[in-house]
């Protein structure tokens, strides 16, 4: 705590990993339908991927979900070619830190997203991006833990988001998550497929998915609530500390280890474009432990890295759960009720986190 302080006040990191950025262009095309000729109505552009819209969530809402905490964001990753360039200044304009590491072939990934608001569909056009050598991956790691070790005195999280770059392996995330617990640092992971099981299995301290990704899980129980709700519970029985599922306008769910708790959205929420609000849930997450940790907040125990022994997350307590759940609705909403990606106005933010709906049950008092 007290080397926390240094510089006049108390201070924290979130560093958020784009395995596999891109360019993003979202077109809104009133009507849009395949075999047809079209006038774009609306155009947003900025760096893309799910970890550059954690970033730039993360500078936005730090000073409210963080308040009394400089809470500096830095993005990390691969980038190549002059998209990759475009990218990288963008994350500067956000306030983000950039620390990529430049591939030395091919060019970053461009990925349109087509909002059609008449009949309230998205279209997404996913590139794969440019593959990563082996040399090029453990040249990321070290030098992911040369930034680690850059703020050995500042309380860090580490956010693993996305798809893994062609090239990586399935475990990528995995060996992440036990490089950081080397350092001390928690990890949250936002993944799907091969990429969320390597890194689970190498017990983040949270997870936090949608629900495609979430069934994507084994299991073998139907996709309801009761299938989504095992799985969470399957995850944090396997070293999670905790396990949340985004499920649109319907909220969302999460496991503890003691309570199961349900987030829903400020009724009457007008969605603009959907597209990043599971990223700014994701930030706000991140948000939240780093403010605990710089705080000194979490006893000792409670907080897992990597396999680490750890108490449960549920001896936070249910108040502190709670802020995390509504910080992760609302700032999900807002990115929905906005025009850009990973955008996530803060003023409607600041409106909807009164609004949201937060339930529990299970052990303990709010």
């Amino acid at each position: 705590m007290e080397k926390n302080r240094r510089g006049g006040g108390l201070r924290a990191r979130v560093i958020a990993m784009a395995a596999n950025p891109s360019v993003d262009r979202v077109w809104r095309i009133p009507g849009f339908h395949t075999g047809g000729e079209f006038r774009v109505a609306g155009v947003w552009m900025g760096a893309g991927g799910k970890g550059c819209n954690v970033a730039r969530v993360a500078v936005r809402l730090a000073p409210l979900i963080a308040a009394g905490v400089a809470v500096e964001v830095v993005a990390t990753g691969f980038l190549a070619g002059t998209a990759g360039d475009f990218v990288e200044r963008e994350l500067e304009r956000a306030g983000v830190r950039p620390r990529f590491l430049r591939l030395a072939r091919g060019e970053t990934r461009t990925c349109p997203t087509i909002l059609d608001p008449e009949q309230g569909l998205v279209t997404e056009i996913r590139e794969p991006g440019p593959t990563v050598e082996p040399g090029e991956a453990e040249a990321f790691q070290s030098g992911l833990d040369a930034l680690l070790a850059e703020g050995e005195d500042v309380p860090s999280v580490l956010v693993l988001s996305g798809s893994l770059a062609p090239g990586l392996p399935e475990d990528f995330y995995g060996s992440l998550v036990r490089l950081a617990a080397v350092r001390g640092v928690p990890t949250v992971l936002d993944a799907g497929g091969a990429a969320l099981r390597g890194g689970a299995e190498a017990r983040p301290w949270a997870v936090k998915v949608n629900q495609a990704e979430l069934m994507g899980l084994p299991g073998g129980e139907p996709a309801d609530e009761a299938g989504l709700v095992g799985r969470l519970k399957a995850l944090v029985a396997g070293g999670v500390a905790l396990a949340a599922v985004t499920r649109g306008l319907r909220g969302l769910l999460a496991w503890d280890g003691r309570r199961l708790w349900r987030g829903l959205p400020p009724e009457g929420l007008k969605v603009v474009q959907p597209v990043g609000s599971g990223d700014a849930a994701t930030a706000a997450l991140a948000l939240g432990l780093a403010g605990l940790l710089a705080r000194g907040a979490p006893p000792p125990g409670v907080v897992p890295t990597g396999g680490r022994p750890a108490e449960s997350l549920g001896l936070l307590g249910a108040a502190e759960v709670e802020r995390f759940i509504r910080d992760m609705v609302a700032a999900g909403a807002a990115n929905a009720a906005g025009e850009g990606v990973g955008e996530t106005p803060p003023e409607l933010f600041v409106e909807f986190r009164g609004r949201v709906r937060v339930e529990f049950e299970g052990a303990g008092r709010l």
